[in-house]
């Protein structure tokens, strides 16, 4: 939790501190911007596949600086989960079923070289809260014993976001956007099986991203 209180402290100084926050030539631009995402995941043990959609409202300080507010919907397959090493039981990876379902949302800051060039390049840093549904069940097998069949329940979790992208104008309302993506847990999701804390899971991945942008 400090983590996150410091990394909202941080993003509230970056925006106060630029010095284009303070210029004369004041404008605000409001866009909508609609994006989908691969992930590769940094635990591929434990994802298959990942994808997910942002929808992210944005206002413009100024040519230089914006803030925003991002809501997504993202689907990720779970291949195994692990349960921990106990006194008396080893650590064992056990196979599952199903996925889970994730919405994450939470506030951006924008860094951009210029927002009204037909092409420009931005910079977002950001906060997540993820809220996750799951549908995942332990496959059953010998080694799952009492708890095959079972379904892995797993609690929310907080991230740290980073995109760089480049975006480009189709005209004065309708642009593009094609970049890269980084999240990293600030706390990660706990994993429960049958009301008992076993594992937590990382939403930690690489992201490739691209949509579009509506500016009103």
């Amino acid at each position: 939790m400090k983590r996150i209180v410091v990394l909202l402290v941080v993003l509230v100084a970056c925006t106060l501190c630029s010095p284009a926050i303070f210029a004369q030539d004041w404008s605000s631009k409001h866009e909508l911007a609609v994006s989908g995402s691969w992930f590769i995941p940094s635990d591929s043990d434990v994802f298959e596949r990942q994808r997910g959609a942002e929808l992210e409202l944005r206002q413009w300080m100024n040519s230089n600086v914006g803030l925003a507010f991002g809501v997504g919907l993202g689907r990720w397959e779970v291949d195994q989960v692990q349960f921990r090493e106990t006194k008396t039981v080893p650590a064992i990876d056990l196979s599952t079923s199903g996925d889970v379902t994730t919405i994450p949302f939470g506030p951006s800051i924008l860094f951009c070289t210029d927002v009204d060039k037909p092409l420009r390049f931005v910079l977002e840093a950001g906060v997540r809260y993820v809220e996750v549904d799951s549908s995942v069940r332990v496959s059953p097998s010998e080694q799952a014993g009492a708890v095959s069949g079972k379904r892995v329940n797993l609690d929310e979790a907080w991230l740290g976001v980073v995109n760089a992208q480049v975006e480009g104008g189709l005209n004065e309302y309708i642009g593009w956007m094609l970049g890269l993506g980084y999240q990293f847990d600030l706390q990660e999701s706990d994993v429960e099986v049958k009301g008992y804390d076993v594992s937590e899971i990382s939403f930690e991945a690489l992201a490739l991203r691209g949509g579009f942008i509506v500016r009103f």
